[in-house]
């Protein structure tokens, strides 16, 4: 049945593409006179992918695999190659008339694409809601066969004096690894939504923002005895103090936050009555800084301390540095001698310390292989740089995307490993994830652009039964109405 409404949703895709014309020529109207933009796409992507299991083994070169046999270590464990058809269509509604804008395409990515404003609201209301579901077809192993949902909604309202109102919601329906702890790929559901009230600066110098958020997350098991033991939900309450201090640095904010969060399992043992997931809380407090640049760049930092508690009095808790580096650069000249001076059209750099729940890992291990797992603290880094060019022939323009990632992560838990350090004891868990990949992308017209992308990543962790290496080949192609 799923198959039929994805199938419908396609039709009404390409069916509404004259009704789109209209409405974006404001015909059609909300009772406050202004017009609602409905935004369609259709995505598909061709993969090919050398381990879709994500198992160990696979794209080792032949003489590492000798090695690896030669210590006792497996060098082949159920690898699976295979082509994937991945198609998603979409549709996204917003008001008011002209508010959005498709930013860039996101073709291999299969989701909706991102928007951004393209005419800011000083007052009144703005709405966004869409909706894309994505079919994924295995050529040889149907039985992998599987569909994704996917919802956003936007509501917000300015009063014009500096006090906003939004209000968010997000779902996804997926079959992807829910945390960098596994890569087992478990069908899960996870709701977030959240609510944050930007009240006017008092003092000329200072604006609050309250801020809160509820996520469900809830797992399909392979067995009935065992569902639930994964889910949970975590709330978070918190406040923001933004001042911006330094008069010939206007757009310079420094920040102070604070949040206080509650992580609650469904259940808290399996099937045998093994105590597995702990229910906790945490503060967090942090300072940092904003800069908006021009256009759409913007740096922000912060750093601050995080202490989580887990009632369960055998699991470790978390109490340690956290920091955060978000940055979105564009129009940057890369200073090189004259002869070799060229401008990079965007860049993006990402890094922080944080600590996230290692709640999937937990139920879905053996319950001999790990003992009072409860967190991943992970460290990471993540750029993306991008280089347009003007396209020829029925070409618009060219895009060229590097990017490039590492993540050391530890977990909380110990796990039996056979590994040279200790052979036949307990070690805590730690990974290192190498990503590196590349796109190019022709964009044809301002409705439609096609993709070739390649994406490899390597995951080495001193659990042997972890590492794992996948390449990842993509011809995409999107349409827009």
């Amino acid at each position: 049945m799923n198959k039929y409404i994805t199938i419908t949703i396609i039709t009404l895709s390409v069916l509404l593409t004259g009704v789109q014309q209209s409405f974006s020529q404001g015909n059609v109207h909300v009772p406050l006179g202004k017009g609602i933009d409905f935004h369609t796409f259709l995505i598909t992507n061709g993969i090919r992918d050398d381990n879709i299991f994500n198992t160990e083994g696979f794209g080792f070169p032949p003489s590492e695999k000798a090695d690896r046999a030669a210590a006792g270590n497996s060098p082949s464990l159920n690898e699976t190659k295979d082509e994937i058809l991945s198609i998603t269509p979409g549709i996204l509604v917003s008001y008011p008339h002209g508010w959005l804008e498709a930013d860039r395409w996101d073709i291999t990515n299969g989701i909706i694409r991102d928007y951004s404003v393209a005419q800011p609201i000083e007052k009144g209301l703005t709405f966004r809601a869409g909706y894309a579901p994505e079919l994924r077809y295995y050529d040889d192993n149907a039985g992998e066969n599987v569909q994704r949902h996917r919802g956003d909604t936007t509501l917000g309202y300015k009063f014009g004096n500096g006090l906003d109102i939004s209000f968010k919601d997000r779902y996804i329906d997926t079959d992807s690894p829910a945390s960098q702890d596994t890569d087992v790929r478990i069908p899960n559901k996870n709701n977030l939504a959240s609510l944050s009230i930007s009240i006017p600066f008092f003092f000329e110098k200072l604006k609050t923002e309250l801020h809160y958020s509820n996520e469900e997350v809830e797992f399909e098991q392979v067995s009935k005895a065992d569902r639930g033991v994964a889910n949970r939900n975590e709330s978070i309450v918190g406040a923001k103090l933004s001042s911006a201090l330094i008069s010939w640095l206007p757009k310079m904010y420094f920040e102070l936050k604070y949040d206080f969060g509650q992580n609650n399992f469904e259940e808290d043992r399996n099937k045998n009555e093994e105590l597995i997931n702990s229910d906790s809380h945490f503060h967090d407090i942090r300072g940092g800084i904003t800069w908006q640049g021009t256009g759409k760049t913007s740096i922000t930092f912060d750093a601050g301390f995080r202490n989580r508690d887990y009632n369960v009095t055998t699991a470790e808790d978390f109490k340690g540095f956290v920091t955060s580096l978000s940055a979105n650069i564009e129009d940057i000249i890369v200073p090189l001698p004259s002869i070799f001076r060229f401008k990079l059209d965007n860049l993006n750099i990402s890094a922080g310390r944080r600590q996230i729940e290692a709640s999937f890992t937990q139920n879905f291990i053996e319950a001999e292989n790990e003992i009072n797992s409860s967190f991943t603290e992970t460290n990471e880094i993540k750029m993306r740089l991008r280089k347009d060019i003007p396209g020829f022939l029925f070409v618009d323009e060219i895009s060229f995307s590097p990017k490039a990632s590492y993540n050391r992560t530890r977990n909380s838990g110990k796990v039996v490993v056979g590994t040279e350090i200790d052979p036949s004891g307990f070690v805590r868990r730690r990974d290192e994830i190498w990503e590196a990949g590349a796109a190019v992308q022709f964009v044809l017209n301002k409705y439609s652009a096609f993709e070739i992308r390649y994406d490899h990543r390597d995951r080495d962790s001193n659990n042997d039964a972890e590492d794992n290496r996948v390449n990842l080949l993509t011809f995409g192609v999107g349409f827009s109405y």
